[in-house]
């Protein structure tokens, strides 16, 4: 168990169920909330990754038994500007959009019938809300090129702010964000180490969304222009920045796939054979090492104190208890060995909370994903040839997620940045504008 990491989820969570509001927050809701309903749909996505991102998970509005954190509040301001404007995109439907839906329905009631309490059924209620409108709202109103620009360029914004008071919170061991509650005023250390979270629920988490969007900025410098070219630096910067303040093993592991994903732009054409003589090497692997092929996690330690002899015992055991959790999952994961019930694993968590449906759903769900990148790739239309690596990025974004995945399992704001991910890379196909010469100097 790393340390602090008890004492961090205990802030976190022990609030929840009741209204937490700060001034500063509600006045920063308010003013996102104008811009949803009133802006061009160009900046449609901005608010919503203001407020995920500068505002803790801990400020919510709760109403009986319905939470409704920042991020469902504007969702929910979506929606109004739906039924008031009526200005959404006609879209095509994908395949991936018929596999979120089964994912959140078979997710849902995995963990209902485990349970068999109203508790659950409102939990999973919540969380079906808050991923499905972020996905669809997103397939609603993203149709063109300059939507994706906008939002990277207002990305490369949010990114510094956060750099700056991380660095800040690195040097001061203070996190200005506490304010808001969720977080710990004085920042946990580990090995000697500060390591600074933000707004975010954890360090870790913060430290991967700087690394896993990192590949956002060099697919909007490859698209030329003065203005792009300066947000992608000022984001790639940003994205180190956030990494290194982090002080996590996960992130930097994380950042160096999303590096070693841009490399890769060169080998495209041979991904099929990269893919199939990886998978080899892995079963070869697994073969003529002593211990299971999963062992090598145990051995990642790159900034001092990680725990990866934990996520090796993790895999280890979900694959030996698979019987009891393959129909809808389990309760807990504490009975299988001493610190296992912290689920460090993405993949293991759909398995844990929703049984051999979840996880299956979930790899399909990245499976499309990718192809939707490809798909984008292939187009052959004049105006869309010179955004390739723009969308290769989006699918070195996805393959970063994953990377992270065996390391950890998502939660607070990071829920709501998987599902962006997700509902954006779905849209890509679909993207019917070029930019301007004006957007693009």
């Amino acid at each position: 168990m790393e340390q602090g990491v008890e004492v961090l989820r205990v802030i976190n969570w022990v609030e929840y169920g009741k209204t937490v509001l700060h001034p500063i927050a509600l006045f920063l809701l308010i003013i996102m909330v104008y811009v949803v309903l009133h802006s061009d749909k160009t900046f449609f996505i901005i608010p919503f990754i203001i407020i995920a991102a500068l505002i803790t998970h801990m400020q919510r509005i709760v109403l009986g038994t319905f939470d409704f954190s920042m991020i469902r509040i504007i969702l929910i301001a979506g929606v109004l500007r739906i039924l008031l404007r009526n200005d959404v995109n006609k879209f095509e439907w994908q395949k991936i959009d018929t596999s979120i839906i089964a994912y959140i329905i078979v997710l849902s009631l995995a963990y209902v019938l485990l349970r068999r309490t109203s508790s659950a059924l409102v939990n999973r209620l919540g969380l079906a809300f808050e991923v499905l409108l972020t996905y669809f709202l997103l397939r609603m109103y993203v149709n063109s090129f300059q939507q994706i620009i906008v939002f990277i360029r207002a990305f490369s914004y949010v990114f510094l702010v956060i750099a700056i008071f991380m660095t800040i919170e690195q040097r001061t061991q203070y996190n200005i964000f506490s304010i808001f509650g969720g977080v710990a005023e004085r920042t946990a250390m580990r090995e000697g180490r500060v390591r600074a979270q933000g707004a975010f629920s954890h360090p870790i988490m913060a430290g991967t969304f700087g690394a896993a969007f990192m590949p956002l900025f060099w697919g909007l410098y490859t698209i030329g222009g003065f203005k792009n070219k300066a947000h992608a630096i000022l984001g790639i910067i940003s994205s180190i920045i956030i990494t290194w303040a982090s002080s996590s093993s996960g992130p930097v592991i994380t950042l160096l796939s999303s590096f070693f994903g841009i490399f890769m732009w060169k080998m495209r054409n041979y991904m099929n054979t990269i893919v199939k003589m990886s998978v080899v090497a892995i079963i070869l692997l697994d073969i003529v090492m002593d211990a299971r092929v999963w062992h090598l996690i145990s051995r990642i330690d790159i900034v001092g104190g990680s725990t990866g002899y934990h996520r090796y015992l993790l895999i280890d055991q979900t694959i030996r208890n698979f019987p009891e959790w393959a129909l809808l999952g389990v309760r807990t994961t504490g009975h299988w060995g001493w610190g296992l019930n912290d689920v460090t694993n993405m993949f293991i968590s759909q398995a844990v909370h929703g049984g051999i449906g979840s996880l299956l759903l979930f790899l399909i769900i990245i499976w499309h994903g990718f192809s939707s990148v490809g798909e984008a790739m292939k187009e052959n239309d004049s105006n869309k040839m010179k955004y390739k690596k723009m969308f290769w990025s989006w699918g070195v974004v996805l393959f970063a997620h994953c990377v992270s995945f065996f390391g950890v399992g998502y939660f607070g704001q990071m829920i709501f940045f998987w599902y962006l991910t997700l509902g954006l890379i779905a849209c890509l196909p679909m993207l019917n504008d070029g930019l301007s010469s004006r957007n693009e100097a």
